[in-house]
């Protein structure tokens, strides 16, 4: 072995003369660095020096023996047995990896290579520890290859740096070991949604907030890292006449024009949450706004111009509108300008308007009304009333003159025009006090004599002919 020490008895070499003369032994070859010693008169070889495998693995020695007169040479063959002196080498202290968390199960991410100087040497490895120890059930080491796979998945947001020591052994005895460290660094895939910390968002803005008002802030959250982190928000439907904006970046809500709580009281809004992974992954969340008045806020009709229709000579208190204001104390409603002829009364509490006597479409067709509503503290609101005037066919159709006289040629031909006199034709007018398909009138003859010998168009009252005159028959 090459950790026998010096002087230690490597052979014995023996040999007889038959005269029975002494013998002297002698190392003559294969001991270049006279490495070992041979008792000359009892043919003992022994160590002169301590052997090194690694310098020479074997000596064939050749061995003279004399008797002073004659001599015979032999072979002794020496083999340095290797004691397991070296430790296994890693071929570098440190190996890292860069993997996306999204790497297959079974990939191959590192490969281990380590050396041992001693004779027909074999190395094993395997994973010796972990900075934290579930780093060992995501990754596995070859025996004998040194390959580092993983055998689960990886996940960033639970471990972003796996750190740990790796072992290679020797077969040697007793056997020898030695350490490497292996970081394996996991970068992030986008394989997490954008999330919202609840499934309703709720707020409450007043109804007189300018616009610009900041009625909330929505904040979603994105277990990934980076760009695959970064949220842009988006309003996504129910934004009603575009009442609001939201900020893409910080998911502020702001108020975009100025809000009526008579036209809308609240509103339903879907807000989406987008990552900037590839591909971008998001989800969405209903946000639910009430508007609401301040406590100090003036009273604010419902609209602030109506209009309403009503059939002339309906009686007395006939229901015109309901007027409707929004304040947070009692109301008290008037009727401040347009009541000619004092045709209509309001109720002071309930804001419902009704007439004080009939109405009648000839005489006006149309009242502009102004009411107001105070509240407790003095404050107006103002509403202009538009109320239509509808036609009855309560008026009886009249002629112009209560007698009319024309004439005509008896030569005339069949479907001559009636003159009035020389220079126009006869036409008889009437007209009608109501309006509309109320005051189209229908001309006719009714008598019969008339009717045998005369047509009047019943759209313009004018008189025609239906058969040849005779003067001397009918002279008027």
């Amino acid at each position: 072995h090459e950790s026998d020490e010096v002087g230690f008895l490597v052979s014995l070499v023996q040999c007889e003369d038959e005269d029975g003369d002494a013998l002297w032994y002698k190392i003559v070859d294969g001991d270049p660095r006279s490495e070992f010693l041979i008792l000359g008169d009892k043919g003992s070889i022994i160590l002169a020096r301590q052997l090194n495998w690694e310098q020479q693995h074997d000596y064939n020695l050749t061995i003279s023996i004399t008797d002073g007169v004659h001599s015979v040479t032999t072979q002794v063959y020496v083999q340095v047995v290797d004691i397991n002196e070296h430790r296994p080498m890693f071929s570098k202290p440190l190996y890292t990896a860069n993997v996306s968390e999204s790497t297959p199960i079974g990939t191959e991410i590192i490969r281990l290579s380590a050396t041992d100087l001693d004779q027909d040497s074999k190395v094993v490895f395997s994973l010796h520890s972990a900075q934290s120890s579930a780093s060992l059930q995501h990754f596995k080491v070859d025996y004998f290859t040194g390959a580092i796979s993983i055998i689960q998945a990886l996940d960033r947001e639970a471990i972003s740096e796996h750190v740990m020591a790796v072992m290679v052994k020797d077969q040697g005895t007793p056997a020898k070991k030695n350490f490497a460290r292996v970081i394996v660094t996991v970068h992030d895939a986008n394989d997490h949604t954008p999330e919202f910390s609840v499934s309703l968002i709720q707020g409450r803005v007043f109804e007189t907030s300018p616009v610009g008002t900041t009625v909330l802030t929505l904040n979603a959250v994105d277990k990934d890292h980076g760009e695959n982190a970064r949220i842009v928000y988006a309003l996504s439907s129910g934004n009603v006449g575009n009442a609001f904006t939201l900020d893409p970046v910080d998911g502020t809500l702001h108020i975009a024009r100025e809000l009526d709580i008579g036209s809308m009281t609240e509103y339903m809004l879907i807000v989406k949450a987008t990552d900037c992974g590839s591909p971008p992954l998001s989800s969405t969340i209903p946000v639910h706004i009430m508007v609401v008045m301040a406590d100090n806020a003036p009273p604010r009709f419902t609209r602030r111009e109506v209009a309403a229709e009503l059939y002339e000579n309906e009686p007395a208190g006939i229901s015109v509108k309901h007027l409707d204001a929004r304040s947070t104390s009692s109301l008290n409603y008037e009727l401040v300008q347009g009541n000619v002829d004092n045709a209509f009364a309001i109720n002071p509490t309930t804001g419902v308007i009704y007439t004080n006597s009939p109405l009648d479409y000839e005489k006006i067709k149309v009242y502009n009304l102004t009411i107001t509503a105070t509240n407790m503290a003095g404050a107006k609101a103002v509403c202009h009333v538009v109320v239509h005037v509808l036609d009855r066919n309560d008026n009886t159709p009249y002629f112009h003159q209560s007698e009319y006289q024309g004439w005509i040629n008896e030569d005339a031909l069949i479907g001559s025009l009636v003159f009035a006199n020389r220079s126009s034709h006869l036409v008889i007018s009437a007209s009608d006090k109501d309006s509309e398909l109320n005051s189209l009138l229908q001309f006719e003859i009714v008598e019969p004599g008339p009717r045998r010998l005369f047509h009047i168009d019943s759209t313009t009252g004018a008189v025609r002919t239906i058969v040849m005159m005779d003067y001397e028959a009918f002279h008027k």
